[in-house]
């Protein structure tokens, strides 16, 4: 079904599975906001589901073109920008109804941030976890930024206040996202190294072999010397 090499269709299957993945997350996520959206502000239900929508809609177009065992690159681009925006996009839902600190203070959406930076490593290319990760830690930064210069949340530092912004625990953050990007770009790298890479792992057993056999003659040699 898939024509190209091994590894081509290994990206493929990656992209594939992470296009279920988004689907079935997508859904059972907006089951679980559609459960509450009586107890939510309007806005907080606008954005999530708009953009959960978006985001499998996004995903059933990407399955309906890669199961033809083609890639379409500019979609593929679009995809981990998007859904590495969506967390972002989630939490500045709870701006939008007023409550500004929460936008920062909660947790669960956060953890979205890690859910998705693992989906586009699937995708067995590099540049999509470097474009996911950057723009996660860049508009993450950038809620912090706001927070405390426009929305004029209080910043402590240390111990947490409620309905404060605890500024040590939220540069962590970005660190952390920074460093688990890292993270899955040197997997990627270990698992696919360049052609120059693999041809000098090719060589290295070839070189290795004749080491030990000119090295075995000499020895040789110099035991009849002697």
């Amino acid at each position: 079904m898939f024509e190209g090499t091994s590894l081509d269709r290994i990206t493929i299957q990656g992209i594939i599975t992470a296009n279920k993945i988004r689907i079935v997350m997508g859904v059972a996520f907006i089951l679980v906001v559609g459960s509450a959206a009586g107890e939510n502000p309007l806005p907080v239900n606008l954005l999530h589901f708009l953009g959960l929508g978006i985001f499998v809609l996004i995903a059933v177009v990407n399955q309906m073109v890669v199961t033809r065992g083609k890639q379409n690159t500019i979609l593929l681009y679009l995809t981990t920008i998007y859904e590495a925006s969506l967390p972002t996009m989630l939490k500045i839902s709870h701006v939008l109804s007023g409550n500004a600190q929460q936008a920062i203070n909660e947790s669960t959406v956060f953890s979205a941030y890690w859910i998705l930076l693992i989906i586009s490593m699937l995708q067995n290319k590099r540049r999509f976890v470097l474009i996911s990760g950057i723009t996660m830690a860049v508009e993450y930064a950038t809620l912090i930024f706001l927070a405390i210069f426009a929305w004029n949340v209080p910043v402590v530092l240390g111990r947490e206040v409620p309905g404060s912004l605890v500024i040590d625990n939220e540069i962590a953050k970005v660190i952390l996202l920074i460093g688990g990007m890292a993270i899955c770009v040197r997997i990627l790298k270990n698992l696919n190294p360049s052609p120059a890479r693999r041809w000098r792992r090719a060589l290295l057993p070839r070189n290795a072999r004749s080491y030990w056999k000119r090295s075995s003659t000499r020895r040789q040699t110099s035991t009849g010397s002697s």
